[in-house]
């Protein structure tokens, strides 16, 4: 089944929680927590500010309060290698590295999502969604 990027998202916000309550559970059991899944919790610290994130914090990530990203730049043998900047004012007039960042995300999900199907073993995830539909009706959508 393939998903279209707005299904996507809300598989990266399910895939991103259940991996947080995951570890956390784990940690608070005294379980082994595996390399892979502290690598995780690392990464969530590094785009969230903390290993748990809560589901607001994963929805208004730090993403998108960045106006610009520098990306690191490499020095092999006396050759240094700079990407150089990117502007998410550009990205918004550039298809390329809109679809360049898209494929990245993408890349991240299936990442994430691996890890979770590998790790969950015997343990039981349940979400629970309620009122989606709210205001979202067309009369209520200014609201």
């Amino acid at each position: 089944m393939v998903l279209v990027a707005y299904q996507k998202s809300w598989h990266y916000l399910f895939v991103v929680q259940a991996l947080s309550n995951l570890i956390n559970v784990r940690e608070k059991r005294g379980d082994n927590v595996s390399t892979e899944l502290r690598k995780v919790k690392k990464l969530f610290s590094k785009i969230y500010d903390k290993p748990f994130p809560s589901l607001s914090e994963v929805i208004k990530s730090k993403i998108a309060r960045i106006k610009y990203l520098k990306l690191p730049s490499l020095d092999i043998n006396k050759i240094n290698i700079s990407p150089g900047e990117i502007s998410f004012e550009e990205v918004s007039k550039s298809h390329e590295l809109q679809n360049y960042l898209r494929i990245n995300s993408f890349n991240l999900l299936n990442y994430l999502d691996n890890i979770l199907t590998n790790e969950i073993n015997s343990d039981n995830i349940i979400i629970l969604l309620d009122q989606l539909d709210e205001n979202w009706l067309e009369s209520e959508i200014k609201e």
